[in-house]
C-alpha cells in the first residue's frame, strides 16, 4: 500500500505547522533551518494522520481503500472515501492534530 494518503498540498496542514513553529518560538535560528523544521514537521503530521486513517478505517473497507490508493485516484476521491467510511473523520483529524501539538509543545 502506498505510504501517502494525505497530500502535501494541503495548505491547512502547512498553516498548522507554521503555527506550531511560531508557538515553539525558535529564537536565533536562520530561515533555512526554520524551513527545514517546517518540512520535517509537515512530514510527521502527514504520517500521524495517515496512521490514524488506517487505524480508523473499517477492516472490511481496507481492501477497497488500498485499491483506491493503488489506482492513483485523485485527492478528492480519497477524501470522499475516507469521509464515507470513517465516522467523524474531521473530529478524528482534529483530535490527532491536537495530541500532536500538545506533545510537540510539551503541554
Amino acid at each position: 500500500m502506498p505510504k501517502k494518503i494525505v497530500k502535501k498540498e494541503t495548505s491547512s496542514l502547512e498553516q498548522f505547522v507554521d503555527r506550531l513553529v511560531e508557538e515553539k518560538d525558535f529564537k536565533g535560528l536562520r530561515e533555512p533551518v526554520i524551513q527545514q523544521i517546517k518540512k520535517d514537521l509537515l512530514s510527521r503530521v502527514e504520517n500521524i494522520i495517515n496512521a490514524m486513517i488506517l487505524q480508523k478505517m473499517p477492516a472490511e473497507k481496507l481492501n477497497d481503500f488500498e485499491k483506491l490508493l493503488d489506482s492513483k485516484a485523485g485527492e478528492k476521491k480519497i477524501q470522499s472515501f475516507c469521509q464515507k467510511n470513517i465516522l467523524d473523520l474531521d473530529q478524528e483529524i482534529a483530535s490527532t492534530l491536537l495530541r500532536f501539538r500538545n506533545t510537540y509543545l510539551n503541554i
